[in-house]
């Protein structure tokens, strides 16, 4: 039982060290790609959930400004592979198999904004809406 608990949690350890680099790289891999873009947008990596068996790798992205996101995040999922191949490249000696990787769009920040101005009479309340979002 006691040897148990400590295989999940190492695992669990190892889950999110290998999500933070994944996250870490395609940073990078973003920032870098910016740099030459005409396109003046922000794109942050919110956050980067692997699965147990680390087959696939979803990536959360919040874009600024939002004018576009929903057609730039099928832009990048249709280049998922490519970037993949890419973050493999760089990643190599960290992980045997590169997991597969999807982007979604991130839309905590506006949904805490919304909670904030709820909390402060200025909007309704999101939570009445029935409009709650599970991200995973």
């Amino acid at each position: 039982m006691f040897l148990s608990s400590i295989k999940n949690n190492l695992s669990s350890i190892k889950n999110k060290r290998a999500a933070i680099l994944i996250k870490k790289e395609i940073s990078s891999i973003f920032n870098r790609k910016l740099i030459y873009s005409p396109h003046r947008i922000f794109i942050i990596i919110t956050q980067v959930i692997l699965n147990s068996d680390f087959s696939l790798a979803k990536i959360f992205i919040s874009f600024f400004p939002k004018k576009n996101q929903y057609s730039l995040i099928k832009k990048i999922n249709k280049k998922s592979k490519f970037y993949k191949k890419i973050l493999f490249q760089n990643l190599r000696f960290h992980f045997k198999k590169m997991p597969n990787i999807s982007f979604y769009i991130d839309d905590s920040l506006e949904y805490i904004d919304k909670i904030n101005k709820a909390l402060l009479g200025k909007e309704e309340n999101p939570l009445q809406e029935n409009k709650i979002k599970q991200i995973i």
